[in-house]
């Protein structure tokens, strides 16, 4: 099986990875909006235990490493601002 390369990873791939984990642990999500717009911070979404689960989900699912100075509300705004900080991490730029 060829490894995938995690830097070409598209944007709603990503989106969809963290939307179906938020769900798989029954996280209350926005779906009336569009998977980047839904917004992990607002509300109930996302408590402290919950960015871990996410943090440490995403570390193994694209082999990076979310540092402390990147726990910052505007990395978790949203679905999309956290695709945005992973396509970072895996050395892409997310708007390029």
């Amino acid at each position: 099986m060829a490894m995938l390369d995690v830097a070409e990873v598209p944007r709603e791939a990503i989106a969809t990875e963290i939307v179906g984990f938020l769900k798989e642990q029954s996280i209350p999500l926005d779906e009336a909006a569009a998977p980047a717009d839904i917004p992990l911070l607002e509300g109930d979404a996302l408590d402290s235990l919950g960015i871990v689960q996410l943090t440490m989900f995403l570390g193994e699912t694209y082999d990076i490493a979310i540092e402390e100075e990147d726990f910052v509300a505007e990395n978790f705004a949203t679905v999309g601002t956290l695709v945005d900080l992973i396509k970072v991490k895996l050395g892409d730029h997310p708007h390029a």
